[in-house]
């Protein structure tokens, strides 16, 4: 994904970087998004182009930092967050993700392909809890203050999105991880936890982008 005229931190890049590698994305997809009732095999992912966006014209969302690949029943995206409340507008945030996963689709239906399901999902990458919105409207909401959630909020269509907060994942589910994403949410739980981690480097299979992605996020 382009930088250009984006802000994006160097664990945000970092990120990108690491989970443009297939069989870390195959991971994290199949066992934090799908939580394992779908597993994706490496070697069938495919990037997945950037939208037209022709229903836009001259406009286009604002850059985000993501990876996205698309597989057999699927296209799925992973953006990445390193903070869950920044300068940015988070309602912007959930707007130029919901105009991505509209891009897609619509460029699915104008070359006649089978239209896929796109599921866009944030990986975020800080310490502390997420305290940001999890939808549009709710986002809507909080720039507009509580009194206007009123019966207008409840017919208007919202636009949610999972939130994978990676330093407060089980041990279960990081143990059905490879070693260099396990590397990084164990990483991630002792900056929570303010204690120091040692990176078991022998058995990182993509050392240089791993300890890359630790070092831009202090750990």
């Amino acid at each position: 994904m382009s930088e250009e005229k984006h802000n994006f931190s160097a664990g945000e890049k970092a990120a990108m970087e690491f989970f443009e590698l297939n069989d870390l994305f195959a991971a994290a997809a199949s066992v934090l998004v799908f939580e394992n009732k779908i597993v994706i095999d490496e070697n069938e992912l495919k990037p997945t182009p950037e939208p037209s966006y022709e229903l836009l014209g001259d406009l286009r969302p604002e850059p985000q930092c993501y990876v996205a690949k698309t597989y057999s029943r699927g296209v799925v995206r992973l953006l990445m967050r390193g903070v869950a409340v920044s300068e940015e507008p988070l309602v912007n945030f959930f707007v130029n993700a919901f105009a991505y996963d509209g891009g897609v689709y619509w460029d699915q239906v104008i070359n006649e392909t089978p239209v896929l399901p796109v599921m866009s999902v944030v990986l975020y990458l800080g310490a502390d809890p997420w305290s940001g919105p999890r939808s549009m409207l709710e986002g809507m909401k909080d720039e507009n203050g509580p009194g206007q959630a009123d019966k207008l909020w409840n017919l208007a269509s919202d636009y949610k999105m999972k939130i994978i907060e990676l330093a407060f994942l089980k041990d279960e589910q990081i143990a059905l991880l490879p070693p260099d994403l396990q590397a990084l949410l164990r990483g991630l739980q002792a900056k929570r936890e303010g204690r120091e981690y040692e990176v078991p480097t022998a058995q990182l299979k993509h050392a240089q982008q791993t300890l890359a992605l630790l070092k831009a996020l202090e750990i």
